[in-house]
């Protein structure tokens, strides 16, 4: 039996995984957790050890629950946690010859910053989704079948 949330907001949702609802909590990841991923790998150029470090995040921020009581503050905690996992990542990678550039974008710290970058990043993620492509070979040959029979995506 599905759940019904009981949830209206995302600052109700924050304040329900503050107070421990274990839904609260995964209705947060299911928010974010796909642009974070991304934003990550931006930084870091490598989607698996970017998921690892999002995943982590995560599960920092119900460690930390109970400290977060707005949406703002989730952002800030979770964007910081990453960005300070990557730049650990960075420096691991690339030692004493780290690109400046990259140091300075990773460093800024703005909420807006912050914005801007979980916006970007879920448009990219929609960008590069291709609903197409995620189809069930049945269901792409149903629409296609001669793309189908030679192996092509629409």
């Amino acid at each position: 039996m599905k759940k019904t949330t009981g949830y209206d907001t995302l600052e109700q949702v924050v304040l329900g995984n503050r107070d421990g609802d274990p839904y609260a909590f995964a209705l947060l990841v299911h928010q974010w957790y796909l642009k974070l991923c991304f934003l990550a790998k931006r930084l870091i150029d490598q989607a698996r050890m970017a998921e690892t470090i999002v995943e982590q995040a995560l599960v920092a921020l119900w460690v930390h629950r109970q400290e977060l009581e707005e949406v703002k503050a989730v952002k800030r905690f979770l964007f910081y946690s990453i960005r300070q996992a990557c730049l650990e990542c960075i420096r691991k990678e690339q030692g004493p010859f780290m690109n400046v550039q990259l140091m300075e974008y990773v460093a800024f710290e703005s909420l807006e910053f912050i914005d801007q970058e979980l916006a970007l990043a879920e448009v990219l993620r929609q960008l590069q989704y291709d609903p197409i492509e995620n189809l069930p070979a049945l269901c792409l040959e149903a629409i296609s079948p001669e793309l189908a029979a030679v192996g092509k995506k629409i």
